[in-house]
């Protein structure tokens, strides 16, 4: 698990049962899990062990409303004490709430560089979503 020692990762499980709140289910074994299920408990595992770099992808999306309001919380927290926040997702609000940059991919390149407000408008516009 991420390369990490086994005995890191039973220090931080019970923090990471509790985030992924997959109630009984966390006994069970993975392959048993629904995709939104396994997306919660990757979340919670890749996010409690923190780093300079984050990488995500389209992870905050998975789970309830009340899931995903501690997951933005928590990817909040990530921003103040990561260097870096690499964020793959196509939720404008999200984006816009967290993100200061964008770069904006169209079939593998660059479409754009700079400020978040201008890379949707890019990405909406490259992709047939302006209005």
């Amino acid at each position: 698990l991420l390369g990490l020692s086994p005995k890191f990762m039973r220090s931080i499980e019970d923090e990471v049962v509790a985030f992924a709140d997959i109630g009984e289910f966390i006994d069970y074994p993975i392959k048993t899990y629904s995709a939104g299920m396994q997306v919660r408990l990757a979340f919670a595992i890749s996010t409690a062990v923190g780093g300079d770099i984050l990488l995500l992808d389209e992870v905050i999306g998975a789970g309830d409303a009340n899931f995903m309001g501690k997951a933005r919380k928590r990817i909040l927290d990530l921003v103040e004490q990561a260097e870096i926040l690499l964020l793959a997702s196509h939720d404008f609000g999200t984006l816009s709430s967290i993100c200061e940059r964008g770069v904006v991919f169209h079939h593998g390149v660059v479409a754009f560089d700079g400020a978040i407000g201008p890379a949707i408008k890019a990405y909406k516009k490259v992709n047939g979503l302006a209005q």
